[in-house]
């Protein structure tokens, strides 16, 4: 009988085990995914930065529906890479072994349950790369946005050296990527996989309209199985913008050289270009106010024109304390239309201001201004062409 005991609870003992056991590897995940891929300058190597994780999760997770779901990374691993198209052999650069994640419990919806990561990568020289990686942690007690940028540089001698990045608790711009993930017809793109976490590196040829894959994760078989589609890549294409803002540089470069040339300092030359390409339409223009002077001389008496548009008094107090700059330079160069700053300030002893705020804000566009005894008409074009 006592011996039967023991059968049992060593049996219900491995039970319990082997269920636990199960549950651990049903929440287990290992995910692997590839960012913000780009070329270097001759197209021969991909810079790319890699994600390792492995942890659990637990939780339902779904958004708008239930709380966030649980996580844990036991490893979060980060590393810069590059891949040689010839060979398809990949390179490690740098590497990072943990992120902020790194056995911390996190939480957040599926589908970035082990948070977000964001890089952009800028390739313009031969065997140098400029990186920055970001990640936004969600957790219950300190959260944070946290970066990290460095640039990695190929040799060791003097100016060639690497500038390690380390993770440091701040934000950082992750806007700027620049041209490199395009050389010739072909452009880089990081296909969607589980968990924010990039499935595979494809080169995207614009002109034969095919999709050669470079580097794929473990589940990039099971999610396109029949290869990626075209409409992915084209979806998550760049060239158009890319390309785009690649002339408009070219065009302002050559605009501010041309204003340098005939005497202008760098700061008024970028002034200069930047107004010139507002003018062409490039850039979009700022709301602007243009003044015309009325006939006649105007003291303060009242206003003799009920169909007029309505008149606000300005003070030479007001103009002196700097709340109408944008008024007070377009009634001074009647006829030129004058960048319109808005949303006027309001003092306890003027009412002005918040009275022409309400005129504007009611969607008006025509008021008069009585100033210096003289009465302007004042013209809001609050999109110009």
């Amino acid at each position: 009988m006592e011996n039967g005991w023991k059968w049992f609870v060593a049996f219900a003992a491995g039970g319990f085990l082997a269920g636990t056991v199960a549950v651990f590897l049903y929440l287990l995940e290992f995910n692997e995914g590839y960012f913000d891929p780009v070329y270097d300058p001759d197209g021969g190597y991909v810079y790319f930065i890699k994600r390792q994780t492995v942890g659990v999760t637990w939780g339902l997770g779904i958004e708008f529906f239930t709380a966030p779901a649980q996580a844990m990374a036991f490893t979060d691993r980060v590393s810069l890479n590059r891949l040689e198209v010839a060979t398809g052999r990949v390179r490690e650069l740098e590497a990072w072994p943990s992120t902020p994640i790194t056995r911390r419990r996190v939480q957040n919806y599926r589908g970035r349950v082990f948070q977000t990561l964001t890089a952009r990568l800028r390739a313009t020289a031969p065997c140098q790369v400029e990186y920055r990686v970001g990640m936004t942690v969600n957790r219950a007690t300190r959260p944070g946005v946290f970066h990290l940028s460095g640039v990695w540089r190929e040799g060791g001698g003097p100016g060639q050296r690497s500038e390690r990045g380390e993770w440091t608790k701040a934000p950082i711009a992750m806007d700027g990527g620049g041209v490199s993930p395009l050389h010739g017809d072909s452009e880089l793109i990081a296909v969607p996989g589980r968990e924010a976490y990039p499935a595979a590196i494809v080169a995207y040829d614009h002109v034969k309209e095919t999709n050669a894959v470079l580097l794929k994760n473990d589940e990039f078989d099971m999610l396109y199985g029949g290869g990626v589609p075209l409409d992915v890549t084209r979806s998550q294409s760049r060239r158009s913008a890319i390309e785009r803002d690649q002339t408009i540089k070219r065009l302002k470069d050559r605009l501010v050289a041309g204003f340098e040339a005939v005497g202008q300092s760098a700061l008024d030359a970028g002034q200069s270009a930047i107004e010139e390409m507002q003018r062409l339409g490039v850039y979009p223009r700022d709301a602007t106010l243009t003044a015309r002077r009325l006939d006649g001389d105007f003291d303060s008496g009242p206003d003799s024109n009920p169909d007029a548009p309505p008149l606000f008094d300005i003070t030479e107090a007001e103009f002196k304390a700097g709340l109408f700059p944008d008024i007070a330079a377009a009634i001074g160069q009647p006829g030129e239309a004058t960048d319109w700053r808005g949303d006027y300030a309001v003092r306890r002893d003027f009412d002005t201001g918040a009275r022409l705020n309400a005129y504007l804000d009611a969607g008006n566009d025509v008021f008069r201004v009585r100033a210096q005894g003289r009465v302007f008409e004042l013209t809001l074009d609050r999109q110009p062409q």
